[in-house]
């Protein structure tokens, strides 16, 4: 008889282990707030903490075991190529990844609603092994900003070079037509925008 009634005991036992591995599981699948960086009423910037192996998703994009970013989204953009990702990076090892998010949302027009994550740093055991926060070609920290408009015309190839292909973390954008209150964020080199913005002085703004 007490071996009959120990048996349930054990059953039960197993199963509270088992709720508590998935729930486990399922908490470090979730990002995990770090900080609110700005917030509006129809935005905010946060900047989340993602645990788990990395996925190499795509060209300067990957994921973070099964984790979602927002429910709908797993990608992370990122300024570290893949090629220095795959150096820095064993699939096989789970890191800590911290994100920037942005999302966006228009009450009136759902389908408008917009959700961004971007790579900011990757850290093993608390050590920086990955900073998409420098500028690889100022080696200077760069902020997460909403990008601003750009108000005059490129003239030259060289300068339309300069701006999409070296310096990139201008943060700069051209006026958009469709004028639904979108806010691109990205990563802005002080370095890089002072760079951009010395052609201005060269060319009239546009009326």
């Amino acid at each position: 008889m007490a071996a009959f009634g120990f048996r349930p005991v054990r059953a039960l036992l197993a199963i509270a282990m088992t709720i508590a591995a998935t729930l486990a599981c399922s908490c470090a699948r979730h990002p995990q707030l770090v900080r609110v960086i700005s917030q509006k009423p129809n935005y905010e910037v946060e900047e989340v903490r993602l645990i788990g192996r990395p996925i190499l998703s795509g060209e300067n994009s990957l994921q973070v075991g099964g984790s979602k970013v927002f429910p709908y989204k797993r990608d992370l953009s990122s300024n570290l190529t893949t090629e220095i990702l795959k150096q820095k990076l064993d699939p096989k090892k789970s890191y800590s990844f911290y994100v920037y998010t942005t999302d966006q949302t228009f009450p009136s027009s759902p389908f408008l609603n917009r959700s961004e994550a971007h790579l900011s740093k990757i850290e093993d055991g608390g050590k920086m092994i990955a900073d998409a926060s420098i500028c690889e070609v100022h080696h200077c920290p760069m902020e997460f900003v909403a990008e601003d408009f750009i108000t005059w015309q490129l003239r030259s190839k060289k300068e339309e070079h300069l701006m999409d292909q070296v310096y990139r973390h201008h943060a700069l954008t051209t006026p958009g037509d469709c004028g639904v209150g979108y806010y691109d964020w990205t990563w802005r080199c002080p370095k890089c925008a002072a760079a951009v913005k010395a052609f201005k002085s060269k060319y009239p703004v546009w009326e």
